[in-house]
């Protein structure tokens, strides 16, 4: 589990993410290929991010904030998914990929 933390300018191929992330900043995160399996995000900040044909099964985004981050395909073509994911309360701003999803912040 984090809370109250900032992960900010990193760098991940592949790998699976199995966490709770609290009241988090993240920050040009750069993520290709990862899975991140029930994962709960809540009161989370996503600033500059990029992910890669990164899939999100059975998230829970609670309140959170998204701003100029990418959700794009892998370089096989592979696009970022979001199976079984609930969004609450969360907006999105300069975003590419999420729209159908989180709504824009006005």
């Amino acid at each position: 589990m984090y809370r109250y933390s900032t992960i900010e300018g990193f760098s991940v191929n592949g790998g699976h993410v199995d966490a709770a992330f609290l009241f988090c900043n993240l920050c040009e995160l750069d993520v290709y290929g990862c899975i991140f399996n029930l994962c709960v995000f809540v009161d989370c900040t996503f600033e500059n991010c990029t992910f890669r044909g990164t899939a999100f099964p059975g998230c829970k985004f609670v309140d959170c904030t998204f701003t100029g981050c990418q959700f794009i395909q892998d370089n096989l073509g592979g696009e970022c998914s979001f199976d079984d994911t609930r969004w609450y309360g969360c907006t999105q701003s300069a975003c590419e990929g999420l729209d159908g999803h989180v709504p824009r912040a006005v």
